[in-house]
């Protein structure tokens, strides 16, 4: 038996979703006590992806064993995904999407005020899925974590809107991330290593996501203005014996123009920073 092959693809939808997950969750800091100088000092809290055993690695070698354990620190990890039935739309749906890029330099730099080339996608319906995950915070003491659980939970009340693309040709650019309200606190004690305990806070929240197929992308030339002339054909345009058309004797009496509809065509000042 022959296996044959399937096409491969991959746009990396997940990695991407979590990259803006992780985003939104990154810039807190907290305020430390007073120092040895007795100065106090704020404290960024960066985000790694990864679940409790690769956090407690992280904290404890930080890739290096020269390296100093750094608390607070906050990581991301998707628990469980599904089908989002109350999203699917109709799965057969397939259509043709026109747009002009934003011109760039020979190094990728957008130039202002000018089109690039005109693209046709044809894609396919995407999959709606609600993927659930857990963002958990990790300090040394109580009060570095009552200090993100305040910053955090202010801001998530209960959800707000993320943007995974910036493509025009995109139509699942735009999902939600919600908070779904409860808090777990604990006390973790790790073992094998001379480190004190820490206090982890858990949040679960869960989003939208739609997987999108393969599109197929076609250069194309949009045809802006047709200009059709109105002639009239003198009898000295004509050949008596053959009945031929001397087009030269042709006099234009009117002209019709035909103009594309506006909304047929995106164009690329309305693309913002695409």
């Amino acid at each position: 038996m022959t296996i044959k092959k399937k096409p491969y693809f991959y746009n990396a939808e997940f990695k991407r979703m979590f990259v803006q997950v992780m985003a939104a969750f990154s810039g807190y800091q907290v305020m430390t006590g007073n120092q040895r100088d007795g100065q106090r000092r704020v404290l960024d809290t960066p985000i790694i992806y990864g679940n409790m055993q690769r956090v407690v690695g992280y904290i404890l070698q930080g890739g290096s064993e020269n390296t100093v354990p750094y608390l607070p620190i906050m990581s991301c990890v998707m628990t469980s995904t599904k089908q989002y039935n109350e999203l699917r739309q109709f799965p057969q749906h397939f259509e043709r999407f026109n747009f002009v890029e934003r011109a760039r330099d020979p190094d990728g730099k957008l130039l202002l005020n000018q089109a690039g080339k005109k693209k046709t996608v044809e894609r396919m319906m995407a999959v709606p899925y609600l993927v659930n995950f857990d963002i958990s915070i990790w300090a040394s003491n109580q009060d570095q974590g009552f200090q993100l659980l305040e910053q955090i939970l202010t801001v998530w009340n209960p959800e707000n809107d993320i943007l995974l693309s910036n493509s025009p040709a995109d139509w699942t650019y735009l999902t939600w991330m919600k908070f779904l309200g409860d808090v777990t606190p604990e006390s973790v004690e790790i073992e094998g290593g001379n480190v004190d305990p820490m206090f982890r806070w858990t949040l679960p929240f869960e989003a939208v996501l739609w997987l999108n197929p393969p599109v197929r992308v076609l250069d194309s030339k949009f045809i802006f203005e047709i200009v059709v002339p109105i002639l009239e054909l003198s009898d000295e345009g004509i050949v008596e014996k053959t009945g031929e058309v001397l087009f030269d004797c042709l006099q234009e009496l009117d002209g019709l123009v035909i103009k594309a509809d506006e909304d047929d065509v995106i164009f690329f000042e309305s693309l913002g920073g695409v």
